[in-house]
This record gives C-alpha cells, sequence and structure tokens, in this order.
C-alpha cells in the first residue's frame, strides 16, 4: 500500500463524517420544520460546504503522484479538518437545537462556520498552483471571488449577508460544474 492510499482512508473518513454531518443538519431541519423558523442562508451555506467536501475528495485524488511531498499531506489533511468544521458548524443539529429559529442560530453561531471556510479558500491557492493551475487563472479567480463573498457574508448582516450568501452558492455551484475537478474531467 502506498502512503497516499493509507492517507486516502482518513482524508475519506473525515470528508465523509462532514458530509454526514450536513445531511443530518438537513434532515433534523425538514422533520423540525413545523416546530422552527428555517432560514434559507444557512442551507446557502450548507450546500456549498456541501459541494467544497465532494469537490475537496476529487482534487485530492486528481493531484495524486507518487512523487508528492508528505508536506502536501498534511495540506490535504488540514483542508479536509477545515471543512469538516465548517460543515459542523453552519447548520444546527439534533444533537444541539440551539434555538427555534435557523436564521437566529446563523446570525449568532453559524456564521463561525466562514472561519474555516475561508481558511480553506486561502489554503487552496496554493493548492491549486501545486496541482498545475496558473496563480491568476479561473480556478483561482474563482476562489478569490469566493472569499471575498465569505468575508463579506461573516462581517455583515441583512440584505448584504443574504446577497452574498446566495452569490456565494452560485458561483460555488457554478465552479463546480465547469471549472473543479470531477470525476472523468481534467484539470481546470
Amino acid at each position: 500500500m502506498s502512503d497516499f492510499e493509507v492517507f486516502s482512508v482518513v482524508l475519506s473518513f473525515i470528508l465523509g463524517l462532514g458530509v454526514a454531518q450536513i445531511l443530518s443538519a438537513v434532515v433534523f431541519a425538514i422533520q423540525s420544520r413545523r416546530e422552527i423558523a428555517l432560514s434559507w442562508t444557512p442551507f446557502l451555506w450548507a450546500f456549498a460546504i456541501f459541494l467544497f467536501h465532494v469537490n475537496f475528495l476529487f482534487a485530492a485524488f486528481w493531484f495524486y503522484s507518487a512523487d508528492r511531498a508528505f508536506e502536501w499531506y498534511l495540506v490535504d489533511l488540514i483542508s479536509a479538518v477545515l471543512i469538516f468544521l465548517s460543515g459542523g458548524l453552519v447548520l444546527p443539529s439534533k444533537a444541539r437545537p440551539a434555538t427555534l429559529d435557523f436564521g437566529d442560530f446563523f446570525d449568532k453561531d453559524g456564521r463561525l462556520a466562514l472561519v474555516p471556510l475561508g481558511v480553506f479558500l486561502l489554503l487552496a491557492f496554493p493548492y491549486n498552483v501545486q496541482g498545475g493551475a496558473p496563480m491568476i487563472g479561473p480556478d483561482n479567480l474563482v476562489i478569490a471571488g469566493l472569499l471575498v463573498l465569505t468575508a463579506t457574508a461573516f462581517f455583515s448582516r441583512g440584505r448584504l449577508r443574504s446577497v452574498a450568501s446566495a452569490a456565494s452558492a452560485v458561483l460555488t455551484t457554478v465552479a463546480f460544474l465547469f471549472f473543479w475537478i470531477r470525476p472523468g474531467q481534467g484539470a481546470g
């Protein structure tokens, strides 16, 4: 077994648990929809973070090479943990239904998911360049735009936060469909 094969099991566990957290929180929201006030802003972020989980797993396998330095495995691990944290923080769960209003939850606690997401996006620049993407290429321009939208959503309130959240979900979806790595596709 190669180092990456062993490492990929750990990476897959972390990303799988992150996806499970997001999906469990969505199930909780659907089951509790009569008792709680739902807000679409945290769901937009949960959707975007879900796409980051899936895409990051694809990218980790795509960028694999036998001569890859161990430091890049650490970047992969740190990145996986960061998006795991963002997925766990963005929505309340059955285990900790902090409030009966998802919008209030996002204002007080859920927006903290944007901090590890922002750090993950910052790490994406060297990750993309190491994978062969140009520093001023479509992949990194999308990441820069997402970083600005994430910071805007974290530091703002009301309409500006809603616009930044919607724009981030749309940009993440477009990038996932057209720019980022998917099975059977080449690098961006």
